[in-house]
C-alpha cells in the first residue's frame, strides 16, 4: 500500500505516549486520545510510512452518548511529521519537533468506548492519508462509516447480527439468531430462530414462551420496556417494565445468569431491576417446565399470564397488544419450550 493511503479496519489497540508529550494532544479528553493513539499505532506499524508523527490539531469531532459509560466517537484530526526517526518512543515537542518539508497526515477514526476504553466490537475504523491526497469521495466514505456504526432503523441495533456484548442500551435490539454473552462467557441470552428468547448456562434456565411466534426483533425501548415486535411492528411479548418520564435504560446479562434492567431517571440515580429469578434453583425450574410445559411463576406457583393479585402493582397482561406502554414492572416467568 502506498505511503499516502492507509485504510484499516482494526481491532482496538493502544499506543502509550509519554507523560511529557506537549501541545494540544494533552488537551484532548481521554476517549479522544485513545483514538489518536490507535491511529498513530497503525501508522507506525505500516511499512509504507517512513516518518515519525505527532498530533497537531482536531478538525471535527462527533459523539453519541449511550449512557452508562458507553459512547460512540468520530474524530477527524491532523498529524504532522517530526524530525525524529520512525519508531521513536518520545513524542515531546522538544525532542521531536515538527518538520515543515513533508505533508501532514489527515486522519479520521470512529469507534465505541466503554468507560473511556476502546471496544473491539464493532471494529474501530481508522483512515489516514497525506493531506494533499484526500478526496471528497474519501471524506464521504469516512462519514458513511460513522453513520453505519451509529445507524438505527426504527430502533434497530447499531451493531449487527451476532452480539458478543452482554447488554442492550436503550433503542438497541436483537434480531433472530442474535444473542447477548456474559463477560465470563458462561451465559448466553439468545433470541432464537423459533421466536423464543432463552437464557442458557450449560442448559436452558429461562425462556420467554414465545416459540413459533412471528416476532422478528427484541428491542430495549427508550421507555425501559423490553419488547418483541413482528414485521408489522405489532408487539408480541414484553417485560412490562415501562417507566414514565425520562430515563436512560439498559438491560444486562450478568456473569451469574441474571437479566437485569438498569435505568437512570431524572434524579440521575442508577436503579436496577432483576427480570429473572436467581433465588430459584435452576434444576427445579428446568424440571417443572419440562413436565408442565407452561409458564410457571416460581414465587407464587400460578400461570404468569394472569394478574398476580398477591403482588400489588404487578400485572401480567393477557393480550400481547397490552404490552406496549404497560405501567409497572414484574419478574419474567420461567418457561422452556419443547421437551
Amino acid at each position: 500500500m502506498a505511503a499516502g493511503l492507509l485504510l484499516l479496519l482494526v481491532c482496538a489497540g493502544g499506543l502509550l505516549l509519554p507523560a511529557e508529550a506537549q501541545g494540544s494532544y494533552d488537551q484532548l479528553p481521554t476517549a479522544l486520545k485513545a483514538g489518536v493513539d490507535l491511529a498513530l499505532e497503525q501508522l507506525m506499524s505500516h511499512a509504507g510510512v517512513k516518518h515519525h508523527f505527532r498530533f497537531l490539531k482536531s478538525v471535527e469531532k462527533n459523539e453519541r452518548d449511550e449512557g452508562f459509560g458507553v459512547r460512540f466517537l468520530f474524530h477527524h484530526f491532523h498529524l504532522r511529521p517530526t524530525r525524529c526517526a520512525k519508531g521513536t518512543a518520545a513524542s515531546d515537542a522538544r525532542i521531536c519537533p515538527f518538520r515543515n518539508d513533508r505533508p501532514m497526515m489527515d486522519c479520521a477514526v470512529c469507534y465505541k468506548t466503554v468507560n473511556e476504553q476502546i471496544e473491539t466490537t464493532p471494529e474501530p475504523y481508522v483512515h489516514c492519508i497525506q493531506r494533499p491526497r484526500l478526496t471528497a469521495e474519501m471524506t464521504t466514505t469516512r462519514m458513511d462509516h460513522w453513520k453505519k456504526m451509529t445507524y438505527r432503523t426504527g430502533g434497530a441495533s447499531i451493531m449487527a447480527l451476532k452480539m458478543s456484548r452482554n447488554y442492550l442500551s436503550h433503542n438497541d435490539e436483537l434480531r433472530r439468531g442474535d444473542y447477548l454473552l456474559s463477560n465470563n462467557r458462561e451465559w448466553k441470552a439468545v433470541f432464537q430462530n423459533d421466536g423464543n428468547f432463552v437464557i442458557y448456562g450449560w442448559k436452558p434456565t429461562w425462556a420467554s414462551d414465545t416459540c413459533e411466534s412471528d416476532a422478528v426483533r427484541l428491542i430495549m425501548q427508550a421507555d425501559c420496556n423490553l419488547v418483541m415486535y413482528n414485521s408489522n411492528d405489532t408487539p408480541r411479548w414484553s417485560t412490562g417494565s415501562y417507566l414514565q418520564g425520562s430515563h436512560v435504560c439498559r438491560v444486562q446479562l450478568t456473569d451469574d445468569g441474571k437479566l437485569l434492567r438498569h435505568h437512570n431517571g431524572a434524579d440521575k440515580k442508577k436503579k436496577t431491576k432483576n427480570f429473572d429469578h436467581p433465588q430459584v434453583k435452576i434444576d427445579l425450574i428446568y424440571e417443572a417446565n419440562r413436565r408442565f410445559k407452561k409458564i410457571i411463576h416460581p414465587q407464587v406457583a400460578i400461570l404468569a399470564n394472569h394478574t398476580d393479585s398477591s403482588r400489588p402493582g404487578t400485572e401480567l397482561a393477557d393480550s400481547p397488544t397490552d404490552y406496549k406502554g404497560k405501567t409497572g414492572t414484574q419478574d419474567i416467568s420461567e418457561y422452556l419450550c419443547g421437551d
